[in-house]
């Protein structure tokens, strides 16, 4: 009995622990947490800034989020090229409404001149959205691998 435990335990904190092998981790440090923030950052250094706009609940959010966006490949070309920020309808409600938002996720992406110059409704698989990020990159930021 006691065996068993201590192994539950073990495989409970390699679990919690190890990263994966995959490449495939968040990174937290690309995401500016408040779309004013990421805008003045994008102003400043004339980077296109990336919104996700999501919803709570959202499935296809969530798995955008937590799948497209933890590829090791598509987290390059965002830190590499955009500012990106996360505007979850909830706290941002006259914004979401103002640009008539009602699919979620929808992924925006903003030009430092303030035009949209993509709209992405739904969820996105990495190698489309890595197509999207390429065709709007600014360059030289952002180059061919």
């Amino acid at each position: 009995m006691q065996i068993r435990i201590t192994y539950t335990i073990v495989l409970l904190l390699i679990a919690l622990f190890v990263t994966p092998i995959s490449g495939a981790t968040p990174s937290p440090a690309i995401w500016n947490p408040d779309v004013r923030n990421a805008w003045v950052e994008a102003q400043k250094t004339r980077r296109p800034m990336l919104v996700l706009v999501t919803m709570d609940g959202c499935h296809y959010c969530h798995k955008l989020l937590h799948g497209t966006f933890r590829d090791r490949r598509v987290l390059a070309d965002l830190s590499a090229s955009y500012v990106a920020t996360i505007m979850p309808r909830e706290r941002y409600q006259g914004l979401v409404k103002q640009l008539r938002i009602n699919s979620f996720p929808t992924t925006l992406i903003v030009r430092p001149d303030g035009r949209i110059d993509k709209v992405i409704q739904g969820y996105v698989g990495p190698g489309k959205m890595r197509q999207h990020l390429r065709a709007s990159a600014t360059p030289p930021r952002l180059t061919k691998r």
